[in-house]
C-alpha cells in the first residue's frame, strides 16, 4: 500500500506539472526545473496520463490504513482527472475530426487546464504532507 501511496503522490505531481506547464512557466518559471520538451511531449503525456488514471482508480479501490473509508478520495479523483486531461491532450493532437462533444470537453478541460493542474499540485503536496487524513 505504501507503493501505491508513493506512486499516487509522484504521478499526481508530474501530471499536474504537465497539465499546468504553461501557467506554471509563466507565473513561476518552472521551465528552469522541468524541461519543456519532456512535459509537453504528446507521448510522454499519454503514458503519464494512463499511469495517473490507473493509479487514481486503484486508490479508490484499495484502502490505505485500517480505516475503511475513502480517505484518499480527493487525490484519487485528482489523479483520474489529470490523467484524463493528459490523454485528451494526446487525442486532440492526433484527431482529424472534432465533434461537438469533443469541443465541449476541450472547452471544459483544456481551456481550464492551468486551474486543474494547480489544484492537482496542491492536493498532491497536501497528500504528501498529511497521508493519514481521513477525508482528504
Amino acid at each position: 500500500m505504501y507503493l501505491l501511496y508513493a506512486l499516487s503522490v509522484i504521478l499526481n505531481i508530474f501530471a499536474a506539472v504537465s497539465v499546468a506547464y504553461s501557467l506554471l512557466d509563466e507565473k513561476i518559471g518552472i521551465g528552469r526545473f522541468f524541461a519543456p520538451e519532456g512535459f509537453t511531449d504528446p507521448r510522454f503525456r499519454l503514458v503519464l496520463g494512463l499511469f495517473a488514471f490507473v493509479v487514481g482508480f486503484l486508490k479508490l479501490i484499495f484502502v490505505f490504513g485500517s480505516v475503511a473509508v475513502l480517505g484518499d478520495f480527493l487525490p484519487a479523483i485528482s489523479g483520474m482527472v489529470l490523467g484524463f486531461i493528459l490523454i485528451l491532450y494526446f487525442y486532440l493532437d492526433r484527431a482529424s475530426l472534432k465533434t461537438e462533444g469533443l469541443g465541449k470537453m476541450e472547452e471544459i478541460f483544456i481551456n481550464n487546464a492551468g486551474i486543474f493542474g494547480a489544484v492537482g499540485l496542491l492536493l498532491a503536496f497536501v497528500h504528501l504532507l498529511f497521508p493519514a487524513i481521513l477525508f482528504l
